[in-house]
């Protein structure tokens, strides 16, 4: 079984690239600054693995390529890897060397590098890496941030209209919070409150949920209780966005399961089948992989899932697919 610290990394992966303006704006302001957003951005994720497959720098979870145009028109593009490591590994600083190096290699462009670091140990905050032998050496540095640190920038994020800030204080309060589960709920619906006082759009509220949802795993009662809240929440800022959304969601599945004759006998089949192949090919999955591939109602998408299951190379690419 995966450990808890490995289950946030689908999360902060669709969390980047939902929102890669908000994140860098919130992290990396002055690179923020620097991008010239008006062209846009690309993600490479799979150029990315091919890469680190090349390079045999070892596998990853949760890592980001991305292509930006910059302000400065001398070398306006660049590729930006955005790292997020979740647990201290003493080895990161040169993995992050050899990552740069073969990225640049390969592009041929500016290549910046930026480190996530989402652990809870105050003195770990590698930033370079550096080789000296016989006069002979080299010193790479990158940006890095350190989520625990925004403990200290709450009133920061508590003010902020950047909705990236409450996926950062939902993590934040996920590591705060285990085994709590009355803290843990108190904070959940107090986010889920703020989404909808900080008159976010509706996209930017049911993705924030998501994610907000995704992070702060209850239990069932816990999450009961939460809806039920939540149902009251919305009723008093009449914007049923979330419950309508649920609403819909197991509406179509009744009536896709009831147009296409599907038993649910073979839903759970393909289900079960889907969860050994990625058993059997990545090793366990996930809770919260299982926990989403058990609320997919609709047996062809699944079959569509087992498909990919079994022709990807990584259990990331194969996320990239479920997302």
């Amino acid at each position: 079984m995966k450990t808890a610290t490995t289950d946030y990394d689908s999360a902060w992966k669709a969390a980047l690239e939902y929102y890669l303006p908000q994140s860098l704006a919130l992290f990396f302001p002055r690179i923020y600054a620097d991008i010239d957003w008006t062209k846009g951005f690309e993600f490479l994720n799979k150029e990315l693995q091919k890469v680190v497959r090349e390079a045999k720098v070892g596998k990853r979870f949760v890592d980001n390529l991305v292509k930006v145009w910059s302000k400065d028109g001398a070398e306006s593009l660049v590729f930006i890897h955005i790292e997020v490591q979740s647990q201290v590994d003493h080895s990161f600083a040169k993995r992050m060397y050899n990552y740069h190096n073969a990225l640049s290699f390969r592009y041929d462009n500016p290549v910046v590098s930026l480190a996530i670091l989402g652990d809870e140990d105050e003195n770990w905050r590698p930033k370079e890496y550096y080789y000296d032998y016989w006069d002979c050496g080299y010193r790479f540095w990158f940006p890095m941030v350190k989520l625990i640190d925004f403990h200290q920038r709450w009133d920061e994020l508590e003010n902020s209209n950047n909705p990236f800030s409450l996926v950062v204080m939902a993590y934040l309060k996920a590591q705060e919070t285990k085994g709590d589960m009355e803290s843990r709920f108190y904070w959940k619906f107090l986010l889920v409150r703020w989404l909808y006082e900080r008159g976010f759009r509706k996209e930017d509220v049911l993705n924030v949920f998501r994610f907000i949802d995704w992070m702060i795993v209850m239990t069932e009662d816990m999450e009961q209780k939460l809806k039920e809240k939540i149902e009251e929440l919305e009723e008093e800022n009449q914007m049923t966005y979330i419950t309508n959304v649920e609403r819909i969601a197991r509406k179509e599945g009744k009536e896709e399961g009831k147009e296409e004759g599907k038993e649910e006998g073979t839903l759970l089949a393909t289900q079960e089948s889907l969860i050994t192949v990625l058993r059997t090919r990545f090793g366990q999955p996930s809770h919260i992989i299982a926990h989403r591939l058990q609320d997919i109602q609709n047996v062809d998408y699944l079959k569509i899932l087992l498909e990919k299951a079994i022709v990807a190379d990584t259990l990331n690419e194969f996320e990239q697919n479920l997302n």
